[in-house]
């Protein structure tokens, strides 16, 4: 679930990676070069309960930080992701937001 002394509801939506966008480090698009997070992975609190059938925890949240996703940031320093675009001109790379993701795992005594 989201955390030990944090309680779920199962009526409840969850932003997955609302506490790791407090670092300025972490983000899925990089603007002006600061890091930044526009994309979500909202579950309800059904899904973090780890007695169903299907679950999932906050920490299994993540971006997708692969090398062939990134390129170096040469303006700002760091890296930043592998554009396809930039302006107008094509730079042969995959989107200009790193993909989210999270793992979900399966609770076999239910089987």
């Amino acid at each position: 679930a989201l955390s030990p002394e944090v309680s779920t509801h199962h009526d409840r939506l969850y932003h997955l990676l609302a506490r790791k966008a407090k670092d300025r480090n972490f983000g899925s698009y990089k603007y002006q070069g600061e890091w930044g997070l526009l994309d979500h992975l909202i579950v309800s609190g059904t899904l973090l309960d780890i007695s169903g059938t299907l679950f999932t925890e906050e920490k299994k949240a993540n971006v997708a930080r692969l090398p062939f996703l990134l390129t170096k940031d040469e303006k700002y320093g760091g890296m930043q992701p592998f554009r396809t675009y930039v302006g107008m001109k094509y730079q042969e790379g995959y989107s200009d937001h790193l993909p989210v993701y999270v793992d979900f795992e399966t609770n076999q005594s239910e089987y």
